[in-house]
């Protein structure tokens, strides 16, 4: 259990190949696996960079598998920050999922900070090619935050020219009113967007 009350766990199950597949959780909701969704998680980082003019420096927030973390690393960024909240979470990702990761949280490049990522825009003087987060869902508690006029306000002082922010946006459990507003509220601080699907997300 991390300090701020979440539970995290892993979860091995057999696909219909008979493959063990592991899936990761907080509290219950899924966060990623190394199985069907890693398409999809690959998307999230590779789709951004390819709209990229630079690739110095980039903010993750929110590490999930690890997944992400460590596509930017092998896409050569000087620097890779990632910032993330729930140890249990790092300490998943290190052990469980090092294979879709490619061990990245011990490379020397990756700077990892325990805490909110809107904490280290707020706190840090620090700018971005890219700033991406993938986060849970806006409806799980805290991620509020990050889907407000105010945040995107605060990220786009953080984009260096020609920067881009990526975040994922959940489908389930929510209807296209919910999903107009996040868009819409983005577009309110950013005029030029783009909404992809790729693997189901």
């Amino acid at each position: 259990e991390d300090s701020y009350g979440g539970m995290t766990t892993v979860k091995e199950d057999r696909d219909s190949d008979g493959h063990v597949v592991r899936s990761l959780f907080t509290n219950g909701k899924f966060q990623g696996d190394d199985g069907p969704q890693t398409s999809a998680q690959m998307a999230f980082t590779l789709i951004p960079t390819l709209h990229l003019r630079h690739r110095d420096n980039a903010l993750m927030i929110g590490c999930g598998t690890g997944q992400s973390v460590g596509l930017l690393d092998a896409l050569d960024f000087h620097r890779v920050s990632l910032a993330e909240i729930a140890t249990g979470i790092l300490q998943a990702a290190g052990t469980q999922f090092s294979g879709i990761n490619r061990g990245v949280l011990a490379e020397p490049r990756i700077h990892v900070y325990l805490e909110d990522g809107r904490n280290v825009l707020l706190r840090r003087p620090e700018t971005y090619d890219l700033i991406a987060i993938e986060l849970t869902s806006v409806w799980f508690a805290g991620a509020t935050n990050i889907y407000s006029r105010e945040f995107y306000e605060l990220a786009k002082r953080r984009l260096r020219p020609g920067g881009i922010l990526q975040q994922w946006v959940q489908l389930h459990h929510i209807g296209p009113r919910e999903v107009e507003s996040i868009v819409g509220t983005v577009r309110e601080t950013f005029p030029h967007i783009s909404v992809w699907f790729y693997g189901g997300q």
